[in-house]
């Protein structure tokens, strides 16, 4: 293998100085002249009829500007693809902060004096707030009709139920032929909870709208500005060409600042008062009416053979969507995790399903590795659980059932590489699976998860100065993840200069064409792809440059690093960039598409992780004490960046197996501040031990794979298999606190 001089090796991160010296901007950051601010009156009831909204007082108290209804603005509806959320409410209101209404003011008091003057007039109705109860026959309608919405879908095998958003089934092999090869049948159901995504930064925007010549100006807390054009296009019924998004750098993401969310409302009432308004969501309002992970119920039916082989596996997904289904992504508005299910072990038969509800509470979006979490919960709990009932080893009968070299992931393209059980058996290794324990409360778990990066288009501008000096402008923001550093690394790797030599600028509205955004573990693929051919092409087009002004050929020139040998010359790139700045009359710049499947046929990455928690039995509390995370790699880009993404991932994970949830009363959320919602803290994190298979195969340049949702997946699936392993009770519900954990013992005689 080559040997790698930029990439592989630390480098300083593109965004760090600034973030050190606050001097980055964030969305609330950003102050125009004449600025106002924004607020948004939200429903207090779940279910209700609109009857009246009068804004009279409000509108006049002094220092407001602007206020605006769905009697004023229209009937407008948004989303990320199915547009089924009304950019203010009408007609009524479907969950406890819904968007009524909205004010500009001079000061944000103001804003908020003049909500509370306004008066809604509701005739409160019926709600439905968890899955069994929309999904009842009779049940009480939380969209009348749904179909009729913009890009909606039915899957054909949709059930018949009411408040049916999504359904999707993915299945191989023949599920009832093969149970019946079963010595052992295992159901279960398993509950999930609601998450927030837990991000520093609130949702943000500011627009600015000129009323002399229809455009706007935007800049939004959001990873995907060339798709919130067209969806603040289409929702607004404008041109996109008259809208320019500005990427301001993102406070955390983790798919939850892919949507629109406010924007539109800051438009409506920056065109409404004439100036610009800025709105910034507080963290009551994040954790009330943003969007969170899906929570909701997994029925498994597992079959397995006395020797330990698994027959079959059928896993029924049914999960509380919320309101509406606009901040999900995908047109068939689901979560892809549901087609990953079992995918790290041998399966003949697979059966799936994932229904999503239509529910009266908050709306439910992507979060990292949207489905994967709640089904890899579910299915490494069932395996467990049949390990117990064939009196086997649950690592022993994960060794039987994970896939070796030579099988083939179900949701992975023929050919992959697959490296699952060498993954597994150093997990196991490092995790001292098999040794003694300390105490008889102290248990180990086990999970896997398998991952591949998406793709999609991507776009970029480099650019080659006279001094040498080179700048890349790349489509879509930084939410944090280096993503940016990555571009610079790549870059400098095949132009053969230090990466200090590269700038890195967030392109301009218009300048570069669409980008599907940040998300799905694609920026170091499809980014990075583009980063790599937009260097060649810059050498490529050097190469012109230079057959202007010596007389050797093209085919006669080669690169030493920077330095391009034509014959018995060697010219440098700042040379190279004189000459053509000198023909062209201003610097160098070279545009690049780069096509490239959604999907790539390339290697899939496996992690597994092993947990060990010790519990009190007298009050349920469990110390995690280690977990190991082993993950099947291939060349590193950035050793530091990608280190963080393991640990980042994994205490997200670990949120989510012992803390994360969103409990709520009549459809209103009880954790409406930090203080209430907990997240992880320093404190709550454990010795984590991270063993890299390295490779050289991957879709990423030079052999790279995903990273960034891999060690979230599993990591709360683990620690729940090493808690009931503990106490010797299986736990079917996440999170697996401590109170949980306690009346578990409890009832249990313990």
């Amino acid at each position: 293998m080559t040997t790698l001089k930029v990439v592989g090796h630390h480098t300083p991160r593109v965004d760090g100085p600034a973030k050190v010296t606050g001097k980055t901007q964030y969305s609330a950051d950003i102050s125009v002249p004449g600025i106002l601010w924004g607020a948004i009156l939200r429903s207090p009831l779940a279910h209700a009829k609109i009857i009246k909204i009068d804004t009279s007082k409000a509108e006049k108290l002094p220092g407001v500007k602007a206020v605006i209804t769905s009697e004023n603005v229209g009937r407008l509806l948004i989303g990320r693809y199915l547009r089924d959320m009304p950019v203010l409410a009408f007609d009524k209101v479907r969950f406890i902060g819904e968007r009524v209404a909205a004010v500009a003011a001079t000061d944000r008091d103001t804003a908020e004096e003049a909500l509370s003057l306004i008066d809604v007039e509701y005739e409160e109705l019926p709600g439905v707030y968890d899955i069994a109860g929309a999904l009842t026959p009779g049940a009480p309608n939380v969209h009348d009709d749904p179909r009729g919405y913009p890009n909606s879908y039915t899957d054909a095998e949709q059930p018949d139920l009411p408040n049916v958003c999504a359904f999707g089934h993915w299945h191989h092999g023949d599920f009832n032929a093969s149970m019946k090869e079963a010595d052992e049948v295992i159901e279960h159901s398993f509950r999930v909870p609601a998450e927030h995504h837990g991000y520093i930064e609130p949702h943000a925007v500011v627009v600015s709208y000129d009323q002399t010549t229809g455009r706007a100006e935007v800049w939004p807390s959001n990873k995907s500005p060339y798709a919130l054009r067209g969806q603040l296009a289409t929702a607004l019924e404008i041109a996109p060409d008259t809208i320019d998004v500005h990427s301001t750098s993102i406070g955390g993401d983790f798919g939850g600042k892919g949507t629109p969310m406010d924007s539109p409302v800051a438009f409506l009432l920056s065109k409404a008062a004439g100036a610009p308004v800025k709105l910034v969501m507080t963290y009551t309002e994040e954790l009330m009416a943003a969007n969170t992970r899906h929570g909701g119920v997994i029925n498994v039916t597992l079959g397995v053979k006395k020797d330990g082989r698994i027959c079959a596996l059928k896993a029924e997904g049914l999960f509380n969507g919320g309101a509406y289904g606009a901040h999900k992504p995908l047109p068939n508005v689901n979560l892809h995790g549901a087609d990953q299910v079992g995918s790290c072990y041998r399966v003949p038969a697979m059966d799936t399903t994932s229904t999503i509800a239509y529910t009266n509470m908050v709306s439910a979006g992507h979060m990292r590795a949207p489905g994967a979490p709640q089904f890899t919960f579910a299915v490494e709990r069932s395996l467990d659980i049949a390990a117990q009932r064939l009196g086997m080893d649950p690592g022993e009968f994960r060794l039987i059932n994970v896939l070796d070299n030579n099988d083939h992931p179900h949701s992975a393209a023929e050919g992959s590489t697959v490296r699952a059980k060498e993954t597994l058996q150093k997990a196991l290794e490092a995790g001292g699976w098999g040794s003694s324990k300390e105490s008889r409360y102290i248990g180990r778990g086990i999970a896997m998860y398998e991952r591949g990066a998406i793709g999609g288009n991507s776009s970029m501008r480099i650019g080659l100065a006279s001094s040498g000096q080179i700048t890349i402008h790349v489509p879509i923001p930084d939410p944090g993840q280096g993503g940016y550093t990555v571009v610079q690394q790549i870059a400098a790797e095949v132009l053969g200069v230090p990466a200090s030599q590269i700038t890195i600028v967030t392109a301009p509205p218009g300048m570069l064409p669409f980008d599907m955004g940040v998300g799905g573990s694609r920026t170091t693929y499809a980014v990075g792809k583009t980063a790599m051919d937009s260097a060649a092409a810059l050498q490529a087009r050097l190469k012109q440059v230079a057959t202007t002004r010596l007389e050797v050929p093209e085919d006669q020139m080669s690169w030493e690093g920077a330095t391009l040998v034509a014959g018995t010359q060697r010219i440098t790139l700042a040379e190279l960039g004189s000459w053509a700045e000198e023909i062209e009359g201003v610097p160098l710049e070279v545009d690049i598409v780069v096509e490239l499947p959604v999907f790539p046929d390339s290697a899939m990455s496996f992690t597994a992780q092993v947990a060990e928690v010790e519990v009190d039995p007298e009050t349920g509390k469990i110390n995690l004490r280690r977990m190991v995370t082993a993950h099947d790699i291939g060349v590193i880009v950035n050793p530091v960046g990608h280190q963080g993404q393991i640990e980042g991932a994994f205490v997200m994970g670990m949120g989510y197996g012992l803390m994360a949830e969103m409990p709520s009363e009549e459809g209103r959320i009880t954790t409406l501040h930090l203080g209430d919602y907990k997240l992880p803290s320093q404190g709550d994190i454990p010795e984590l031990v991270t063993v890299l298979l390295r490779g050289e195969e991957g879709p990423v340049p030079f052999g790279g794979q995903s990273i960034a949702e891999a060690s979230n997946v599993p990591a709360a699936a683990a620690i729940a298999n090493a808690v009931s392993d503990a106490i010797g009770i299986q736990l079917d519900q996440l999170p697996v606190s401590a109170e949980r954990v306690y009346q578990a013992l409890q009832g249990n005689g313990k």
